[in-house]
């Protein structure tokens, strides 16, 4: 007599079968995207040449950024309204670099802009999924806010143009700083390598640009973003109201 066979048993009822995790876009391609539009777009900038507003009193007719004075960047602007010695720096290395060239000034400006996109989808990933929007709908949320600041026409000026560099240096600065301030919340082992970073990024950032004073600012409305504020601020809502709370939330910390 054989053995009968035993129908596999049903599934539940109910509860419909999860979606393959194949049919899910890997984290990686979204960055990847992100650059390569960015790239697109600004490439032709870095043909572009100075021009004679503020490029020229700032750069190629200042015999400081000329003679690449190092240690009288220090002291030359000293009480002014805008103190940059790191951008200065900056564009002292990219003078000799390019002989007097404007191209390294503009190809800089691209790399450190699409940086600054990749830096801001990680840190906007990571703050709306804290704040109880699923990892599907916070990496979208993410990127289209990301895909929106990198292609912004407030954000023309900042690539296009040689002298604001200073711009998106201090951006850079700022933004790495803020995700170290993420991680730092988030705890574990590196917590005070993450809080030292943190500290470092703030007055590289002033040093850029004279704006990167607002960083302690940031880092609290980041604390509290960590702790679910934009959560319980978007519970007012329900359904797509919250999550569209979420995503104007992260989109207004972007572009203000």
């Amino acid at each position: 007599m054989k053995p009968s066979k035993r129908d596999p048993s049903p599934a539940p009822k109910g509860k419909p079968a999860a979606a393959p995790a194949a049919t899910e876009l890997p984290a990686w391609l979204f960055p990847f995207f992100l650059v390569l539009v960015l790239v697109a777009c600004y490439a032709k900038a870095i043909g572009f040449g100075f021009v004679n507003f503020d490029d020229d009193a700032l750069i190629y007719e200042n015999p400081m950024v000329r003679n690449a004075n190092w240690p009288l960047v220090w002291s030359a602007q000293w009480g002014t309204a805008d103190y940059k010695p790191i951008t200065y720096w900056c564009w002292m290395a990219l003078w000799k670099m390019g002989g007097g060239s404007p191209w390294p000034f503009h190809l800089l400006n691209v790399v450190l802009h699409a940086t600054n996109t990749v830096l801001a989808f990680v840190l906007l990933r990571r703050v709306v999924r804290q704040n109880g929007v699923t990892d599907r709908l916070s990496i979208w949320t993410a990127f289209f806010t990301s895909l929106l600041f990198a292609l912004h026409p407030f954000r023309v000026e900042s690539v296009a143009w040689s002298v604001e560099l200073k711009d998106v240096l201090y951006g850079c600065f700022y933004l790495s700083g803020l995700l170290c301030c993420w991680n730092a919340f988030s705890g574990g082992k590196s917590r005070a390598v993450w809080w030292a970073l943190a500290a470092l990024f703030f007055p590289l950032s002033v040093l850029s640009k004279s704006m990167g004073i607002t960083y302690p600012g940031a880092v609290f409305l980041l604390w509290l973003a960590h702790r679910g504020g934009a959560a319980r601020l978007s519970g007012a809502f329900s359904g797509f109201a919250s999550k569209s709370a979420a995503w104007a939330l992260a989109l207004l910390g972007l572009l203000a």
